[in-house]
């Protein structure tokens, strides 16, 4: 019988699933979809944000697989805020997708930063066409007529000194006898960094230094506390009901 694995459907992804393999079925899905696949055992591995492996231990025993991970250090221009020109207040705010993590991190962000909280409903049109009615637009996308005034991962990493962390492989403990770790590792390009460093790319007549982070695609010994430190935010800002221990395969 074939493996199954939810992955989120979003380009950045990819990097995950780039060599196919006969033996697993890939379901490229939303990620609340991810996360209720595993949830039900509906998949043998997902690709989950820390929210969704918060959500999912309420009712599952998982198992956080040292592999292939995915999250942002400083800069990397995955996600901008724009803001509309005459703003004086934020009342109103867009998001490519508000069920997915990077939505709850910036409602994080802007609370803990700023002191405003967001409740962004999603992106529909351009964002050229958004921002004539919309106070502030959080997205991947980009922009032909407006600059981005916030990159999210480098605020917050400026904010929180450790990394965005938006997905990583987990299982449920059913599965703790079989070599997931060599079975994922052998969907990711081998050739892959360990990090990736981003330099951002600006005009030659802007008087200033580009900005710089990396994106980590590798489990490395920042990632756990990272991530235990997102878990506490997400119960202090009332995003899950209880704080999920961070259970490792092969250790815990």
């Amino acid at each position: 019988m074939k493996l199954r694995f939810a992955i989120p459907q979003h380009p950045i992804f990819n990097v995950f699933h780039s060599r196919p393999n006969q033996e697993i079925d890939i379901f490229l899905v939303e990620e609340k979809k991810c996360i209720e696949l595993i949830s039900s055992k509906k998949v043998d591995a997902a690709i989950l944000s820390p929210y969704g492996y918060s959500k999912g231990v309420a009712v599952s025993d998982y198992r956080i697989i040292p592999g292939p991970i995915l999250a942002l250090k400083g800069y990397t221009g995955f996600s901008s805020a724009y803001f509309r020109s005459d703003l004086t207040n934020i009342f109103n705010s867009l998001i490519d997708n508000p069920d997915d993590f990077i939505s709850i991190a910036s409602k994080i962000l802007f609370s803990e930063k700023y002191d405003i909280a967001l409740l962004p409903k999603i992106l529909k049109n351009d964002i050229d066409i958004e921002i004539k009615n919309s106070d502030v637009i959080i997205s991947s996308k980009e922009s032909k007529e407006n600059t981005p005034i916030l990159d999210i991962s480098e605020d917050w990493f400026d904010t929180f000194e450790f990394p965005l962390i938006l997905g990583f492989w987990v299982i449920n403990s059913d599965f703790e006898g079989t070599d997931f770790l060599s079975i994922i590792n052998s969907l990711t390009d081998p050739t892959l960094p360990s990090e990736e460093f981003i330099t951002e790319i600006i005009n030659e007549n802007e008087a200033r230094q580009p900005r710089t982070g990396s994106i980590i695609r590798k489990w490395n010994p920042d990632i756990e506390p990272a991530l235990e430190e997102t878990i506490r935010l997400l119960y202090y800002h009332q995003f899950i009901k209880e704080i999920a221990a961070v259970k490792l395969l092969g250790r815990d």
